[in-house]
């Protein structure tokens, strides 16, 4: 209802309330008449809605007002990136996980590795596998993780520990992973239990700390990343 049909000393906001301008000042061919709907007829309603959008149109053609438009919310996962607490406790459940696994592909495969030789060992002495079974068996448990993780890191996906605390892991982008970027995020991830195992060659048990120097990267980082998301370009966040 344009300011010369309704004055402002009479409709300050110059929409023509019901309760500030009459009918004989701002006419029913300016501002639409507001159906009060019966809260139990359809029709009612249908009236009201009618009704409520012709007023929408009649405001946006008389005084150029922009449509309503709601704004688009950000998604989560760019603006909140995993806290490392939240993910050194997402690690320490998926070990237990990763564990569980490991042990159920070794009780697969060690019919396999062959049977003992004879005198090989005794109530009091335990035995080991021959170097290539410990060789071989390496390797598959190598190949089982990677199954593990690749599958679960690739398109999205979440292992049981990620959905448990809400993580899931993006590019630097913000992307899903496709099997090259898992792939680099898993190799770049055995960073770690090499220079575990060199140090421990070198200086014994205690050498066994340096395998955690993925996990401990994240606090010198700049962005917190542990090291093999640093090197593979990848990300975890909150989901």
């Amino acid at each position: 209802c344009p300011d010369a049909v309704c004055p402002d000393a009479v409709c300050p906001d110059a929409v023509c309330p019901d309760v500030a301008c009459a009918d004989v000042v701002c006419p029913d061919a300016v501002r639409p008449h507001v159906v009060r709907p019966d809260p139990n007829s359809y029709a009612g309603l249908y009236r009201a809605a009618t009704a409520g959008l012709a007023a929408i149109a009649c405001r946006q053609v008389i005084f150029g007002e922009a449509p309503p438009t709601r704004a688009r919310p950000v998604p989560m996962s760019v603006e909140s990136p995993a806290s490392l607490l939240r993910r050194w406790g997402a690690l320490i459940y998926e070990a237990l996980l990763v564990a569980a696994v490991l042990l159920i592909a070794g009780f697969a495969i060690l019919p396999l590795l062959g049977p003992p030789p004879v005198g090989a060992h005794t109530a009091d002495r335990l035995y080991l596998l021959t170097l290539p079974s410990r060789a071989f068996l390496f390797l598959y448990y190598v190949a089982v993780l990677g199954l593990y993780c690749i599958g679960f890191w690739t398109a999205g996906r979440r292992t049981l520990a990620m959905k448990t605390w809400g993580l899931a892991i993006r590019t630097a982008a913000g992307d899903p992973l496709v099997p090259r970027d898992a792939v680099k995020r898993y190799f770049a991830a055995w960073i770690g239990p090499a220079a575990g195992l060199g140090m421990y060659a070198w200086l014994g048990r205690w050498g066994l700390i340096a395998g955690l120097i993925n996990y401990v990267w994240a606090w010198f980082d700049s962005r917190s990343l542990f090291l093999h998301d640093r090197l593979a370009g990848t990300k975890i966040i909150r989901a």
